[in-house]
C-alpha cells in the first residue's frame, strides 16, 4: 500500500511528505520562505495576502526516494527536482543532495520569475530564466566566475546569440551545460548589479508586455540588443 501524504504549512508553501523526518520537512518550509523573500525582492513582487488557502500557495512534494520521483515526474536520473511552474508545484524527494540549498531556491526562483512576466510569456529566453534561477542557489559563485572569465579571456565563451538559440532541455553534455548555466549566470548577475537593481525591475516589467527581450531591454537598460548587452558584460567582467 501507498504511504498517505503528510504536510507541513508555512506562510507561501505546503510541503507533502511521507516517510521523510518532520524535522527535516520544517526545515525546507523555513528555508523555502527565505528564499521566496530575497527573490520575491529582487522581481519587484509585491507580498502575497495570502487568505490561508492551499491553492494560494507554492507546492512542494517530497518523494521518498530518486526512483519515486523520476516515476512520477519523467525527470533524467541527474536531476534533482523540478517544478511545473504555472500549477506553482515543486518535486523532488527526500535526501536529494545539495537541495535545500541548490535545487529548491533554482525551483522557487523559476515560479516565482514566471508569475512575474507571465506563464505563457515568450519573451524570456531560457538562458535569462535558468541564469536568474541560478543565482540563488548556495555555491561557489567564484569558482564559476573564473570560469567565465577564463572562457572570455581565451574566446570559447558562448556568443549571446548562440546562447539565445540553444535548446538545453534533455542535454547529457555535462561541459556545454556548465558553460551555459555558468554564463547565463553571470549576465543575470551584471544585469541586477546596474543602478541598484532599479533597471533589472524595470525589466521585468517590461517583458510581461514586451513582444521580445531585446525590446524590454532596450527600454530598461538603453543597449541597442544583446550584442551591445554582451560587450557591456566582457567589459563589466574585465574591470
Amino acid at each position: 500500500m501507498t504511504a498517505q501524504w503528510n504536510t507541513d504549512e508555512s506562510r507561501h508553501f505546503v510541503v507533502f511528505f511521507r516517510s521523510a523526518d518532520a524535522r527535516s520537512v520544517t526545515a525546507v518550509a523555513a528555508k523555502a520562505e527565505g528564499y521566496y523573500a530575497a527573490i520575491s525582492r529582487d522581481l519587484g513582487l509585491r507580498a502575497r495576502r495570502l487568505r490561508g488557502q492551499r491553492h494560494e500557495r507554492i507546492t512542494i512534494y517530497l518523494f521518498d526516494t530518486r526512483d519515486q520521483f523520476q516515476a512520477n515526474t519523467g525527470e533524467p536520473a541527474w536531476a534533482d527536482a523540478s517544478s511545473i511552474q504555472r500549477l506553482r508545484v515543486i518535486y523532488s524527494f527526500a535526501g536529494a543532495k545539495e537541495f535545500l540549498v541548490q535545487a529548491l531556491p533554482h525551483e522557487i526562483a523559476h515560479v516565482l520569475l514566471k508569475e512575474a512576466v507571465g506563464f505563457d510569456n515568450r519573451a524570456v529566453p531560457a538562458w535569462f530564466e535558468e541564469g536568474f534561477s541560478s543565482l540563488y542557489e548556495e555555491k561557489d559563485a567564484a569558482s564559476a566566475a573564473a570560469a567565465v572569465g577564463t572562457s572570455i579571456a581565451d574566446g570559447s565563451y558562448l556568443a549571446l546569440d548562440r546562447l539565445s538559440g540553444l535548446d538545453i532541455r534533455g542535454s547529457n553534455d555535462a561541459a556545454l551545460l556548465g558553460r551555459f548555466y555558468a554564463q547565463s549566470s553571470s549576465i543575470v548577475r551584471y544585469l541586477k548589479a546596474i543602478d541598484g537593481g532599479r533597471k533589472f525591475r524595470r525589466l521585468i516589467r517590461n517583458m510581461r508586455s514586451a513582444e521580445s527581450f531585446e525590446r524590454a531591454l532596450t527600454a530598461a537598460y538603453g543597449f541597442k540588443g544583446i550584442e551591445e548587452l554582451e560587450e557591456h558584460w566582457k567589459e563589466y567582467l574585465n574591470r
